[in-house]
């Protein structure tokens, strides 16, 4: 989770490591492998890849204590994603 990360990244800064940078990436690939039909998902289940146009969108940083710290930086980093792959949606949605 982002949550995760961002503790993991203080921790790190905490430490003396290099500053942790957060990204939003947004990946829109389920018409070239979409996913499975039922809900339940079991190891080994059968998966077909067709082929598609798939789209790769990197933000701009987001700076967890600018997006409002712990409790807000998951949201802020979800809402991102999910304008990023809004855009992507709309552009490859339309290609076959």
């Amino acid at each position: 989770s982002v949550g995760l990360f961002l503790l993991l990244a203080q921790k790190a800064a905490k430490a003396g490591g290099p500053k942790t940078h957060f990204f939003p990436l947004a990946m829109w690939t389920h018409r070239l492998v979409p996913p499975p039909d039922g809900q339940k998902v079991q190891v080994g289940e059968g998966r077909s890849a067709a082929r598609a146009p798939v789209g790769i969108r990197f933000g701009a940083e987001i700076d967890p204590v600018q997006a409002g710290g712990r409790k807000q930086f998951p949201k802020a980093i979800e809402a991102a994603v999910r304008d990023q792959y809004s855009e992507l949606h709309t552009v490859l949605s339309t290609r076959s």
